[in-house]
């Protein structure tokens, strides 16, 4: 009887079980808590993450701090493989060439990613992999010249990445919300739709090729036609 329809649907109950007694862990841009592993999930429930981040609710769910298996001493870390876990890479994480930076050295903008999923990162960020450790970049639209520790990384972000993308931001009627939260993978869709409008009625030449050739356009090529 446990069919997939029944796991969709329990799955669907089970997360607004979570949510509900966990609330913390959804304020993160959806695309960023998709990416949780099992380890992770665990982890975020454990004693002292409640602790830290949930509300009074949250924390009177708590079971004593020496409850059996997840919340014991090590608050579920020793089920955590380092590699499950994404970091915030906030302002001055990362040191190197004699001074502070909010993205590691090892950071690139990708090539060969299209214009839906450069749209994603634009507005959300991204999960870069730096060695053993995962780090959330912030959302590429807040990079400024001055996060950016390269010639290389600052001609690419401002030849293939910022032309197209802020044109887009400037289509009628699209605000982008303040707070990451609120910029889900549905918003993401719906803005993507919007602006893709937008390009259409400012280059309308663009969409005369094929549908699959236009598809295939990397964030460079469109940065060019426009």
């Amino acid at each position: 009887d446990i069919d997939e329809a029944f796991v969709q649907s329990s799955f669907e109950i089970a997360t607004e079980y979570l949510k509900s007694c966990f609330s913390y862990i959804f304020k993160a841009p959806k695309s960023m808590i998709n990416s949780y592993r099992i380890g992770t999930w665990s982890h975020k429930i454990g004693y002292c993450e409640v602790r830290k981040h949930g509300t009074a609710e949250d924390i009177a769910r708590l079971p004593p701090p020496n409850f059996p298996t997840l919340w014991n001493k090590s608050c579920g870390r020793k089920f955590l493989l380092e590699d499950e876990i994404v970091h915030d890479a906030g302002p001055g994480q990362f040191i190197y060439q004699d001074r502070a930076w909010c993205i590691p050295e090892s950071f690139q903008f990708p090539e060969k990613i299209n214009r839906l999923e450069g749209w994603r990162r634009w507005l959300q960020g991204a999960i870069h992999v730096d060695g053993a450790k995962k780090w959330w970049i912030k959302p590429y639209r807040k990079l400024c010249h001055s996060d950016l520790h390269s010639a290389q990384l600052r001609n690419a972000f401002t030849i293939e990445w910022k032309p197209i993308f802020t044109k887009m931001m400037e289509a009628p009627g699209l605000e982008i919300p303040t707070e990451l939260k609120d910029i889900d993978e549905a918003f993401v869709q719906s803005s993507f739709e919007i602006a893709t409008e937008y390009l259409k009625s400012c280059f309308s030449y663009i969409f005369k090729a094929p549908k699959s050739m236009i598809n295939s356009y990397r964030i460079g090529t469109w940065s060019h036609k426009i």
